[in-house]
């Protein structure tokens, strides 16, 4: 599949008080196509534990309302599971992974592992249409 529109990719380590493992923030900025998709890759190494989408605010280019988002790993599975379908052109969507407990009740954070080249595909995001994804894992 040929590579469109454009990524830019960002890390941070982030250390919280009194803990000596930090978190590690990767920053995916992506503007569409003229056809409103992206298509590339990512490298990833690390758990995947809570992400946000954010739709392009001014003087960006606000994508489509209802835009679409997968990312993908080498057996074309999904890491944010569905999570990134009919997004707002203007509200910031987050999400993190969660266990629900024996007693019904979500208890326990449980992180995705990565370690794969990953390919994020952007459909319906309008021509131009730019956001970003933040990533929070270790």
């Amino acid at each position: 599949m040929a590579i469109t529109g454009t990524i830019v990719v960002t890390w941070q380590s982030i250390i919280e008080p009194g803990h000596t493992n930090p978190v590690r923030r990767c920053d995916i900025f992506w503007t569409a196509d003229a056809s409103g998709n992206v298509n590339g890759f990512v490298g990833y190494n690390g758990a995947l534990a809570r992400w946000t989408f954010v739709p392009g605010a001014s003087p960006l280019t606000v994508p489509t309302d209802a835009y679409d988002l997968v990312l993908n790993d080498v057996s074309a599975i999904d890491v944010f599971q569905g999570t990134g379908s009919n997004l707002s052109a203007t509200n910031t969507t987050e999400w993190a992974k969660w266990m629900t407990g024996t007693d019904g009740t979500n208890n326990s954070a449980v992180p995705r592992l990565v370690c794969d080249s990953l390919n994020l595909v952007i459909s319906n995001a309008g021509p131009g249409g730019q956001g970003a994804i933040h990533i929070y894992g270790r």
